[in-house]
């Protein structure tokens, strides 16, 4: 790749494999003329990928001639109308394609893709009714590499150095920034200053009667930001910041919820959380030599959600209007709205 430092590392191209829903695959038909067709996939976690399609047509008829295929997904498409630009990340596929002849073979791949696609159905009497009538193809991946738009390889380049006098919001637009935050970095040690101060007014709101007039009071020196007179929560609270913690109105949250908001949390009107809810904004880099490295993303929710006990929201999701996250979800996606989620990892169950 030309461009290598926008190149992704492989366990996110894996990622995109892994969760992507569609890609175009390309093919040369026996004029030389290049023929693509948008396609469905499954990723068998190794070197392969499955489709499959009618038993004759156009993409067959291209294979009979020639067996190499290129196949292209992009994961992400983020417009930036001011910038002139988007926001991407691709990956592209190259290799040969197999028309596939072993019936546990066929099998095997279209039961991942009913997994895949339909995962909360039994897809067996479908597969065996339509056997007959599909082609499966296997594509050998004999070269697998992704790329992203060099804005996002900028967030991803560690913050080196900052001023030790930082202020609070100098401190909330790096953490926006989304840019690595090395361990020990003065970064590091703004974002510790502001967790003993979250502590400090935490064990106050946790460890002692407070009326409602003063738990206003304390939730908003604790966010740096004025809490509307309709926010009720019960205690005991814990945040690892609260800067970045912002609240809409007549929220309530329940006891035992800890936030770690330092990348973002969003909160809109009328909204519930259930008690023992954890929102997270932080993750470690993967890379060991570097494991206290942070990246932060934001977690926005959107109105009249309610959050069941127990919840756990990762870093960069958005949670629809409208939306009920089931008693112990796990919530690693986005949640559109006005759906009910649950398990682990969070599935949909049902829309309202």
């Amino acid at each position: 790749m030309r461009r290598f430092k926008q190149q992704l590392p492989d366990t996110e191209v894996q990622q995109i494999l892994t969760e992507a829903t569609n890609g175009v695959l390309s093919l040369v038909d026996s004029s030389g003329q290049p023929y693509g067709v948008p396609m469905s996939f499954v990723y068998d976690g190794h070197r392969s990928l499955y489709f499959h399609c009618a038993c004759e047509g156009r993409k067959i008829d291209c294979l009979r001639h020639d067996n190499r295929a290129s196949f292209c997904i992009v994961a992400k498409d983020d417009v930036k109308p001011a910038e002139f630009t988007t926001y991407f990340q691709s990956v592209i596929v190259s290799g040969h394609i197999v028309v596939i002849e072993q019936p546990n073979e066929i099998i095997t791949a279209l039961q991942m893709l009913c997994k895949k696609y339909s995962p909360d159905t039994d897809c067996s009497s479908e597969i065996e009714k339509g056997m007959k009538r599909v082609t499966v193809l296997r594509l050998d991946m004999e070269t697998a590499t992704g790329k992203e738009a060099v804005e996002l390889t900028r967030k991803r380049e560690p913050i080196t150095s900052c001023h030790k006098n930082m202020t609070t919001e100098q401190f909330i637009e790096t953490m926006n920034s989304g840019q690595v935050i090395p361990a020990g970095s003065e970064v590091h040690e703004v974002m510790h200053r502001l967790s003993q101060e979250a502590i400090r007014i935490t064990q106050n709101l946790n460890n002692n009667y407070h009326t409602h007039d003063e738990i206003i009071k304390l939730w908003s020196e604790l966010t740096g930001q004025k809490i509307d007179d309709s926010f009720n929560f019960f205690p005991p609270f814990t945040t690892d910041c609260g800067k970045n913690l912002h609240i809409g109105k007549r929220v309530f949250i329940n006891a035992g919820c800890r936030f770690q908001d330092q990348g973002g949390i969003y909160i809109g009107d009328d909204v519930l959380v259930g008690h023992n809810c954890v929102i997270a904004t932080i993750n470690h880099i993967e890379d060991p030599d570097h494991r206290g490295d942070m990246i932060t993303a934001p977690v926005h929710i959107g109105n009249k959600v309610w959050i069941g006990a127990n919840v756990t929201i990762l870093q960069g999701v958005t949670i629809g209007d409208g939306a009920i996250l089931a008693a112990g979800a796990v919530v690693t996606k986005d949640v559109e709205p006005r759906t009910v989620v649950g398990g682990v990892p969070a599935k949909v169950l049902k829309r309202i």
